[in-house]
């Protein structure tokens, strides 16, 4: 987008539309995903049947899942 812009005469303006439109359609979608996955994991977490292994299994997957989309959330408006 910052290159549309600052070409000569500007962006677009039904590009810079469609382009904007699909991020926010993109950061929607992985908004909803985070919350889904948050929730799923919330459930499975506070089953009083896991053993320690599925336990630590889980933990790993929540702090991998945190770590590969901590720069996104980052960007996220508050």
């Amino acid at each position: 987008m910052a290159a549309l812009a600052a070409a000569q005469g500007g962006a677009d303006p039904q590009q810079a539309l469609e382009r904007i439109s699909t991020l926010f359609a993109q950061f929607a979608e992985f908004a909803e995903s985070i919350r889904d996955f948050y929730a799923y994991l919330g459930q499975v977490l506070a089953r009083y049947d896991l053993d320690g292994a599925e336990y630590q299994g889980f933990k790993e997957l929540l702090l991998d899942y945190s770590d590969l989309h901590r720069p996104l959330m980052l960007l996220a408006p508050s």
